[in-house]
């Protein structure tokens, strides 16, 4: 007869596995219903669209940048996530982080506080790391800052390298609102007049 313990995590395992196939169905039944709510987005920031088998695709350029959004399928757990990419030309040198606050990173912040250019709010609910640190105020603006945390249901992550960057949600994004004014945030990454993070040289 196997140990109680042993059971108990079986009977876990099956719940969540049962839990993992359902949000997958669902996702993917959603996934057929964002066709309209990508397609208006892309009519009010002036970007394309198209909807194929993978799913929706949002491209073009906005505020600069190069924009490409998208819905994966992630090999991992087999969970959807939107995915919005930004490449700035001429972007600036560095790299900077955004992540929702997991126990790793919560220790981190111990030691590690947010650059002092995060904005407060960002900086109350995420853990941030840019490296020059002056990045972090140079690219995190009102808009995406806005975004972000007000996607905090969808633990968003941003990741940014000389001059591309990505910002990830959790699941299928169906709110235009949001979507539009992620878009347009990381857009505003290419603003002309962001000062370098760096200082002049003498």
């Amino acid at each position: 007869m196997l140990p109680l313990r042993s059971l108990l995590n079986m009977y876990s395992a099956q719940v969540e596995s049962r839990s993992r196939g359902n949000r997958i169905v669902r996702e993917s039944t959603t996934l057929r219903v964002t066709e309209n709510v990508w397609a208006d987005v892309a009519s009010a920031t002036g970007l394309g669209f198209r909807f194929g088998d993978a799913g929706p695709l949002l491209y073009g350029e906005i505020g600069g940048a190069t924009i490409e959004g998208g819905v994966y399928e992630s090999k991992d757990d087999g969970g959807y996530r939107t995915v919005v990419q930004a490449k700035i030309a001429g972007g600036p040198p560095g790299k900077l982080t955004v992540s929702a606050r997991t126990a790793t990173t919560r220790l981190l912040g111990l030691v590690t506080r947010a650059p002092e250019a995060t904005p407060a709010a960002l900086a109350e609910v995420f853990f941030v790391r840019a490296d020059p640190p002056a990045l972090a105020g140079v690219l995190l603006g009102a808009e995406l800052v806005d975004v972000l945390v007000a996607s905090r249901d969808r633990e968003p992550s941003l990741e940014y390298a000389d001059g591309t960057a990505w910002v990830v949600l959790e699941g299928v994004e169906l709110m235009q609102e949001r979507l539009e004014a992620l878009a347009r945030g990381l857009g505003a990454m290419a603003r002309a007049d962001a000062p370098s993070p760096y200082r002049a040289a003498p």
